[in-house]
């Protein structure tokens, strides 16, 4: 490997469009949930939901619903699932 000196152009940045998430959570109605089941490690699936769920919120900020993350047992196995908590607006008129 040589180290050469000269004058090329600085190439311009690529940026790929990003992919739509797997993780519908704007379809997502009060009471409804995403479970992920046959996994191999709860924490780090909790880790992912958790990742999606601030990447949905970047890309969609008026989208002031709660969700809550949660890790339990499914027919025995581990499962993680994503729940649709509370709704603002049906909040503030109660």
């Amino acid at each position: 490997m040589a180290l050469v000196k000269s004058n090329v152009a600085l190439p311009t940045s690529v940026r790929l469009a990003s992919a739509p998430s797997k993780y519908d959570l704007g379809g997502l109605q009060v009471g409804e949930s995403l479970i992920e089941l046959d996994i191999m490690n709860a924490k780090k699936a909790a880790a992912r939901l958790t990742s999606a769920l601030a990447a949905y919120r970047k890309r969609n900020p008026s989208d002031k619903r709660k969700y809550s993350v949660r890790s339990f047992k499914h027919d025995g196995a581990d499962a993680v699932g994503i729940w649709c908590v509370a709704d603002p607006v049906a909040v503030a008129q109660d």
